[in-house]
């Protein structure tokens, strides 16, 4: 691994402000539990804003701020083990980040879980745990979650579903 020799312009760059505070500053602070700053760490290293891009780095500080119960953490991991940048690519952590961040109401999230469950991408395939995280998402005002819920509606693949009990428990919500 190349070590970079502190120049006056590196030193320059490590001290510019992000946001009023230099990545420095961050970095202490992330480091001392601040989740905000943990956050902030991180997409500076996943975009290589004012430092060098480093996706493993990132990843480190996102799971750091995912491990310390922030939902957007935990969402950035999941698409990181999806896409394979900065973590091994791996469906099963992938969902299981996201069904963490879900569990949080983490809107978006909500909506990757039904597409995982709804595919059996690294869980275990379930139409109604699928229309579940669906319907928790689209109630959270994700536009994604309710056009998809929407379009379920109206071929009737939910209703079907629901009134020859293959669904158990269900109820039909949104038609109310």
């Amino acid at each position: 691994m190349k070590c970079l020799k502190a120049t006056p312009y590196l030193l320059l760059l490590l001290t510019l402000p992000v946001f009023g505070q230099s990545i420095v500053e961050l970095e202490r602070k992330a480091s001392g539990g601040d989740v905000g700053s943990m956050l902030q760490v991180a997409m500076r290293y996943y975009e290589g804003e004012v430092i060098r891009k480093n996706p493993v780095q990132a990843y480190q500080w996102f799971r750091m701020a995912g491990e310390n119960g922030n939902a957007e953490g935990m969402f950035a991991l999941a698409l990181m083990h999806t896409r394979g940048v900065g973590a091994l690519q791996s469906s099963k952590e992938a969902a299981r980040w996201a069904l963490k961040a879900a569990e949080l109401g983490h809107a978006h999230s909500q909506y990757v879980v039904s597409v995982f469950y709804r595919r059996g991408d690294g869980i275990i395939k379930s139409f109604p745990d699928s229309v579940k995280w669906l319907h928790s998402a689209a109630m959270a005002g994700h536009r994604g979650a309710q056009m998809t819920l929407a379009q379920h509606y109206c071929k009737g693949d939910i209703v079907h579903r629901i009134l020859c009990g293959l669904m158990p428990g269900s109820t039909l919500p949104m038609l109310r």
